[in-house]
């Protein structure tokens, strides 16, 4: 697996957890893995589709399909909890629960060590054809996105691929990167 850093913060403020993200294709899932340098991280909602942006949050924004302009946005704090919606921007957005994808849910396996906490998600790729309406296998080399670290206590926004607005946001998928350089050659051999 490719690590890459993530440490853009285009907002400034001088709370800037390093952290890292990575990312795996397997045969039947796509796996992100992200962590970050926090000893005590804050963990306030445990319920899926609470606001963890809130809490110490690991996000990743993905668009799996580029005939596609809707995005998904997986939020994970450190307990595991994930909010996740799709949608084609900020305004609008649908949140997508368990209950409604019968085995193929993504799953968040959250883990901490000494001075470090991160999350494992695996999104089955049987998710990601449903919730796109695409019957065609995903091509991990046409994803793109953004990986974000982020937190209110105290307030940070750090990004992997820049972001470029007046205030922190991370719906801009005008500036999704391809995700095409992240993927270890063996990975499109699954």
């Amino acid at each position: 697996m490719k690590v890459v850093s993530i440490s853009s913060c285009p907002w400034g403020g001088s709370y800037r957890p390093k952290a890292w993200a990575a990312v795996h294709c397997g045969p039947d899932q796509f796996e992100f893995c992200l962590w970050c340098e926090e000893e005590s991280p804050v963990i306030r909602y445990t319920e899926p589709n609470s606001p963890v942006y809130l809490d110490s949050c690991l996000e990743v924004f993905l668009r799996p399909f580029p005939q596609k302009n809707e995005y998904l946005n997986f939020e994970m704090n450190a307990s595991g909890a994930l909010l996740l919606q799709i949608g084609s921007e900020r305004k609008g957005r649908r949140f997508l629960h368990a209950e409604d994808f019968s085995g193929c849910y993504p799953e968040v396996f959250p883990f901490r060590e000494q001075a470090c906490w991160g999350v494992r998600l695996s999104v089955p790729t049987a998710f990601l054809q449903t919730v796109c309406e695409i019957s065609a296998q995903p091509d991990p080399s046409d994803f793109e996105g953004n990986f974000y670290k982020c937190g209110d206590s105290p307030a940070h926004f750090l990004c992997w691929n820049p972001v470029e607005s007046e205030s922190p946001d991370f719906h801009r998928p005008e500036f999704f990167a391809s995700f095409a350089p992240l993927w270890n050659e063996s990975d499109h051999k699954n």
